[in-house]
């Protein structure tokens, strides 16, 4: 259940359907997103997906340069292969349901679990194949059969055996199925917070439309920064700028249907939680620090895409199902030195070590900010941090040449939590496992 609050409403100017700052977009045409699409619209779709996965054998660059699709909904920014075909792997058990998937980060991978997964992942994307064991897997090679006697004969379906192994081609996709959670409002703001949402309420939808206009899936074939690494980035830059240092901001991904996703940006203050859409700028909360995920209320505002009473899934950035918000962890951190003009700890000008790589800009990391995130069977540890590459003037003593930041987000992760599960007596430090960083 999500209600109106009524100082936030009054400073969000904009209130529907219940939930504060939500302002609708217009109608999206198609049902594409429940995976209705014509064959044209699928031979692109697996374009995209051969995109992706020469990105990813390359370790990064930029294969999808200059790729778009070419009907208006495959190009809306809430429409997104990436985990199309997750709901039917995890039926079929290809896929665990608590799996970390891991794709958003494009990187090679050596673990041997994970690149079993992500085999699956490019059969199915790409030739839209599955592949299940009757010896190895009777029960998803059970679940896999009962799906093939259950398509009509129009679907294209092709079937056979190979060896011991059941083989499917063109398998229409199921959905995601998982249970939409009802959030836990927070009453009883401090005056702070109060503040804090009031100011983003004001500025969100700016921040949005400054924010850029590339989305995630192209995000996932150019290796661009999306609208929504830079709107979370802005957040980030705002709470710092005002001096608050007891919050965090986090993106994640509410999908629905077969390819819809929305990427939410969860910003954890205090003693409350919100939930923005870098899109538009819409706002939804406040939440309880612990509240279980509920996007349902920003995606409401897109009609026609998003069939409101159907299932939402979460995921991290490391691509966990995530049923919890994740919350801020206290790390250590050396204290910051200032400089002329620039906010105390912002970001400080210090040209690149002899160990950096050529052509490294200089800059200095922000503190790291872990999170523990609750997924479904376990819990990971998430750290990230932001360097702010500089370029222009690095004398302090002509501080009127303003310097550009380039901002690069960098994030590692390891099994279970970091340290304690409640704000530990002393703070602790990124865990030693958490060495596999990625930057975008």
């Amino acid at each position: 259940m999500q209600r109106s609050i009524g100082w936030l409403a009054q400073a969000s100017g904009c209130l529907v359907a219940g939930i504060v700052g939500m302002c609708p977009t217009p109608a999206i045409a198609q049902d594409v997103f429940g995976g209705s699409l014509s064959a044209g619209e699928k031979a692109e779709v697996v374009a995209w997906s051969s995109l992706f996965w020469q990105r990813v054998a390359n370790g990064g660059g930029s294969p999808g340069t200059g790729f778009s699709f070419t009907s208006a909904s495959l190009n809306s920014p809430l429409f997104n292969p990436l985990r199309g075909t997750r709901p039917t792997l995890e039926k079929v058990g290809l896929v665990s349901a608590g799996d970390c998937d891991k794709l958003g980060t494009a990187l090679p991978i050596d673990e041997a679990s994970v690149a079993s997964m992500w085999t699956a992942f490019q059969d199915a994307m790409l030739e839209g194949k599955l592949a299940t064991n009757w010896v190895s897997d009777v029960p998803g090679t059970i679940e896999h059969a009962n799906l093939i006697l259950a398509t009509p004969s129009s679907a294209g379906l092709t079937v056979f055996m190979d060896g011991t192994t059941l083989v499917s081609l063109n398998l229409p996709l199921e959905k995601i199925s998982t249970v939409a959670y009802d959030a836990s409002l927070k009453n009883g703001l401090s005056q702070d917070s109060q503040n804090i949402l009031a100011a983003m309420i004001a500025s969100s939808a700016q921040w949005a439309s400054n924010a850029g206009s590339v989305t995630e899936t192209q995000k996932l074939i150019t290796g661009q920064a999306s609208k929504a690494d830079t709107f979370a980035v802005t957040v980030q830059d705002f709470l710092r700028a005002i001096n608050y240092d007891r919050g965090s901001v986090t993106t994640i991904t509410a999908q629905f249907g077969v390819f819809g996703a929305l990427p939410v940006t969860v910003v954890m203050l205090q003693d409350c939680m919100v939930l923005l859409d870098p899109n538009n700028g819409n706002f939804s909360g406040p939440f309880e620090t612990d509240s279980k995920l509920d996007a349902t209320g920003l995606l409401s505002a897109y009609s026609g895409a998003f069939v409101p009473g159907t299932s939402v899934a979460y995921f991290s950035a490391q691509g966990c199902p995530i049923i919890a918000a994740p919350f801020p962890v206290p790390v250590t951190h050396p204290a910051l030195p200032t400089w002329p003009g620039i906010l105390p700890g912002h970001w400080i000008p210090q040209p690149p070590r002899s160990t950096d790589p050529p052509g490294t800009l200089p800059g200095r990391p922000t503190p790291w900010i872990c999170v523990n995130v609750t997924m479904v069977g376990g819990a990971t540890c998430v750290c990230t941090r932001t360097v702010y590459h500089v370029i222009g003037n690095m004398d302090p003593n002509h501080p009127a040449t303003v310097p550009i930041r380039v901002p690069e987000i960098q994030e590692c992760s390891t099994v279970g939590f970091c340290g304690n599960t409640t704000p530990p007596a002393a703070p602790i430090t990124v865990p030693a496992g958490c060495t596999n960083s990625f930057w975008y």
